[in-house]
């Protein structure tokens, strides 16, 4: 037989191996999910024709009006960015690329963010800031899922480093979940719903409480002993008891003292000094 410490390490092993891969999903730029305005980005192309941000999507084609990826205005500006707004916090696992019309980006870093205002850079596990290879002409697709696991933002940017064909040429993938199926934060069978910076369990039963639905209150077998039980009618009495055998045994003058504290104290205070110093 197992014990349960070892059944419980073997279901946390299951969990996160069932994590992994449902944190592993398109998030909506191919499909058209991630609508335009979620999508924008430093410098475009505007000739000879129009490189927008919004047309970095994977597998997006070219026409007649667009090159149909996003295109740098120029390979030489500095601080060039594409960035996604998911518009609430998202688990994301990984990143797919390609290059488009013959140009491509061969490399490039990643910030990500909470709230657009505080960005972080996308760190290896021994913290230097991770150089993301990417493609090698403008037809493959790379892919790079994070070796530490899903991270969680509502920004990215990705950040152009070098480039082939002449210019940089971007086309996008995110890869990842939503917050709730990333972290599975509720306790079965409460439900999770994301926010936009966080997450709410609805638990059920309604007699499960707490932020996770972690506390079981639907059980009373392993909250009262077989002597008590609650009652209103159990509660009325004991606390009556507990009243009265703390009034009991009071002399009169020490009644009357309690009542001269609550009402004034320095009076109170005054009459103990008295009785003290008469003794």
């Amino acid at each position: 037989m197992y014990s349960s410490a070892a059944v419980k390490q073997l279901k946390e092993v299951l969990n996160s191996i069932d994590v992994v891969d449902e944190c592993r999903r398109p998030m909506g730029l191919q499909s058209g999910a991630l609508k335009d305005e979620q999508l924008s980005a430093r410098c475009i192309a505007t000739s000879p024709l129009y490189g927008r941000a919004s047309h970095g999507r994977l597998d997006n084609a070219p026409s007649e009006t667009s090159p149909g990826a996003w295109v740098a205005c120029s390979p030489n500006r500095t601080a060039l960015f594409l960035q996604v707004d998911f518009l609430k916090v998202r688990n994301v696992s990984g990143l797919m690329t390609q290059g488009q019309d013959g140009m491509y980006t061969a490399s490039y870093q990643l910030l990500y963010s909470m709230d657009g205002l505080r960005w972080s850079l996308y760190q290896n596990e021994d913290a230097t800031t991770k150089i993301f290879d990417g493609n090698t002409d403008d037809v493959g697709t790379v892919t790079h899922y994070f070796d530490s696991g899903p991270i969680s933002a509502r920004y990215l940017r990705i950040l152009p480093l070098t480039y082939g064909g002449g210019n940089f040429a971007l086309r996008l993938e995110v890869i990842g979940c939503a917050w709730c199926d990333a972290d599975r934060p509720c306790v079965s069978p409460g439900v999770c719903e994301d926010l936009a910076d966080d997450y709410e369990c609805h638990c059920t039963p309604d007699c499960r409480q707490g932020k996770k639905c972690q506390y079981d209150y639907c059980s009373t077998d392993t909250m009262y002993s077989s002597e008590y039980q609650p009652s209103s009618t159990v509660t009325t009495e004991i606390m009556t008891t507990v009243a009265k055998s703390c009034a009991s045994g009071l002399q009169p003058w020490e009644r009357a003292l309690i009542v001269i504290f609550t009402i004034c104290p320095l009076a109170a205070l005054a009459v103990v000094l008295t009785f003290l110093t008469q003794r």
